[in-house]
């Protein structure tokens, strides 16, 4: 098969729109919101790269700019991800090239660092390519069941961890305002928050718990675990920690 790269950068929205129109693909309109937010609203720079076969999309990559602070220095970075090929363009040696591809399209906006989240699929892949595998024993998952999806008969009304303090919801900008100066691993702006959470095309609602001298901001948003409906805390932080 022959195969054509196609890479479009920051600034080539439309003509990213343009090709995904003309080719075909299994992308539903979520997948594609998904995919601008990260490449091409993105304030810190993006970019997204495919190959083609006929007038098919046979694999995809994106990068999306991420500004971070390491070691109480700022770095221009990306993120890589949904490094995706179709079951029938496998093993055709894509994967590899539309790394290198987006690799080199970072060094040329300076990029500092390249860093992704693969799955157990695309991991050994990226170990060829000379990425660094870290595994991290501070990075934990929290499920907490909710018990009425489980049990048979009703729970008795008991006090929540919020109820025992006073609950605030807050609107985006209230959050953002809030929340600007707090220290994350990502740089904060109003102009980042506004992009990671108000343009995001994930749902997002927001609430301030003030309980026994302590506040407690979170960020919350709908998501899916498999086949269970869940809500998943995308950040939060005591007395602004």
């Amino acid at each position: 098969m022959n195969y054509e790269l196609m890479v479009f950068d920051h600034e080539e929205r439309e003509a990213f729109r343009q090709a995904f129109s003309t080719l075909s693909h299994t992308s539903d309109d979520a997948a594609q919101k998904r995919r601008e937010w990260w490449c091409f609203v993105n304030p810190n720079g993006g970019a997204f790269a495919l190959f083609k076969s006929g007038g098919e999309i046979a694999a995809t990559c994106y990068l999306g700019g991420k500004k971070l602070k390491i070691g109480g220095q700022e770095f221009d970075c990306f993120e890589i991800g949904e490094t995706a090929t179709a079951p029938a363009h496998q093993r055709k040696g894509l994967f590899s090239k539309l790394v290198k591809a987006v690799v080199d399209q970072s060094q040329k906006s300076n990029g500092a660092l390249v860093y992704g989240t693969p799955n157990s699929q695309s991991t050994p892949g990226y170990a060829k390519l000379g990425f660094d595998i870290v595994e991290s024993s501070n990075s934990w998952l929290f499920v907490m069941i909710s018990p009425s999806r489980w049990l048979p008969f009703t729970l008795p009304q008991l006090p929540s961890f919020a109820a025992q303090g006073t609950v605030t919801e807050l609107t985006a900008a209230q959050y953002t305002q809030i929340t600007k100066s707090y220290s994350r691993l990502n740089v904060s702006s109003e102009t980042y928050l506004n992009w990671r959470f108000v343009k995001s095309p994930a749902s997002y609602r927001f609430f301030q718990i003030y309980r026994g001298g302590m506040e407690f901001v979170c960020a919350v948003k709908e998501s899916v675990l498999g086949s269970y409906a869940t809500l998943v805390v995308s950040e939060y932080f005591l007395n602004g920690d």
